[in-house]
């Protein structure tokens, strides 16, 4: 409930959480695979109307899931606060 975000143009934004706590549906909501309940989307600053066929084919390019295997992703042998930390350092100025 509550999901709010921007993500800037060339950005990624990556989708975290526990088992079960929505991230698959609000990107199946993004992608429009799913209706949303309620609230607006915005992509490029446009409104997306669902009524009126959501996504263009243009749209549909900029956007995309990319699910992960925690198990191939994760190297067992860093720590926790290693693994969470790397991205901080890359991509701090």
């Amino acid at each position: 409930k509550g999901v709010s975000f921007t993500v800037d143009k060339g950005k990624t934004l990556a989708i975290v959480g526990e088992s079960g706590c929505g991230k698959s549906t609000l990107a199946r909501i993004i992608t429009l695979i799913d209706p949303a309940t309620s609230g607006e989307l915005f992509i490029d600053g446009n409104k997306v109307d669902i009524a009126k066929g959501g996504l263009t084919k243009e749209m549909r390019r900029k956007v995309q899931i990319v699910f992960q295997n925690p198990y191939g992703s994760l190297n067992p042998r860093q720590k926790i606060g290693d693994v969470l930390g790397e991205p901080l350092l890359i991509n701090t100025d």
